[in-house]
């Protein structure tokens, strides 16, 4: 991409997750051959602790294209964030806001179903397009309905692929394909066929799949096959042939890789370790995208014989000490996909 065309583009990093978006400038100073410049937000507050925070040179704003790096973790992050886009677009004249974000708030909150609950994941989306966002460019959405509620509001929405980041850590740790040994990657509910499929693909393994409800409280069961719901997801990833439901004889003796979009408590995953352990399992490999880990996460993950003979996360969420494990988990950085996919966001940009 030629340097020029980057001319009109301005990059932010938020407060979420800063050194993800040092690291993912750097991975675009090496597609680049430079660094693209960095603007500078003073993030303040007044004596009343109302937010003062500004663009440090806004008059540079304006007919440009702002890329914003963040992690919406946090509410306080998230309103920061949006009040900075609205005043980029409304009050300073960008033509275009790109929102690069490594994880998004109210993710779950998106079932039209369930009408007791605030559709935050929609009322978030709108939000952000009053905020005057252009592009979403987002790691891992916990469900497809996030991508359809951008759409709705006309924001053009990617989301970053993690097949290849995991397939890259994992290839070395799995058997190779002739060895004889039985590797499978494995769904723990149906919203995380899809992931693993990818994934599969990319490791050329079949896929076992369980199935789980969450209740009002929030708390998560494992439920019985249905046969009925197990021909009905089969035939919706067909023709990706080898996706069978997790039975004692598929999962005896066999390698698994855990997909899953986070860890949150942990003990759904634990659950779901012990059983495929008890169902003959050698080894249990488990990835996922975003560490939300919610207290006491470690002790419920890895309680009792940890089930786990690695666990693999990105960094879309920052882990710091407190949340660190001594070894148990390990760190794969987002920033190389990431920046793939925002410089075709770019190219397609600035033609």
């Amino acid at each position: 991409m030629d340097a020029r065309r980057l001319e009109n583009v301005l990059f932010f990093r938020g407060l979420g997750n800063p050194d993800l978006a040092v690291e993912i400038m750097d991975v675009l100073k090496e597609y680049l051959g430079h660094r693209p410049t960095v603007g500078h937000i003073n993030y303040a507050r007044f004596g009343d602790y109302e937010l003062d925070d500004s663009f440090s040179e806004n008059e540079k704003i304006r007919g440009k294209t702002l890329v914003f790096f963040e992690c919406l973790k946090k509410e306080s992050v998230m309103v920061r964030f949006l009040q900075l886009c609205w005043a980029a677009k409304h009050q300073y004249g960008a033509e275009r806001i790109i929102a690069v974000l490594s994880f998004m708030h109210y993710r779950r909150q998106d079932r039209e179903e369930h009408i007791h609950e605030i559709w935050r994941n929609k009322w978030l989306v709108q939000q952000m397009k009053f905020s005057g966002i252009d592009n979403v460019i987002l790691a891992t959405p916990h469900s497809e309905q996030t991508g359809v509620n951008f759409e709705k509001e006309g924001i053009a929405f990617r989301v970053v692929d993690m097949s290849d980041l995991f397939f890259s850590r994992l290839r070395p740790l799995l058997p190779e394909s002739n060895s004889g040994n039985k590797v499978e990657v494995y769904a723990p509910d149906e919203g995380s066929i899809s992931r693993a499929v990818e994934l599969a693909k990319r490791l050329k393994l079949g896929v076992l799949f369980s199935l789980k409800n969450r209740g009002f409280n929030n708390e998560v069961e494992l439920v019985e096959a249905d046969q009925q719901k197990i021909a009905e997801i089969k035939r919706q990833f067909s023709p990706f042939l080898s996706l069978e439901y997790a039975t004692p004889t598929l999962v005896d003796k066999a390698i698994i890789v855990m997909a899953e979009d986070e860890i949150d408590s942990g003990s759904t995953a634990h659950a779901q370790a012990e059983q495929l352990r008890r169902y003959g399992a050698e080894k249990i490999y488990m990835v996922f995208t975003h560490a939300v880990c919610t207290d006491p996460w470690r002790r419920k993950l890895f309680s009792g014989d940890n089930p786990f003979s690695q666990v693999i996360v990105c960094n879309t969420i920052p882990r710091g000490e407190e949340k660190r494990t001594g070894g148990k988990v390990h760190d794969v950085s987002i920033a190389s996909p990431m920046a793939s996919e925002l410089l075709r966001v770019l190219q397609n940009i600035t033609g």
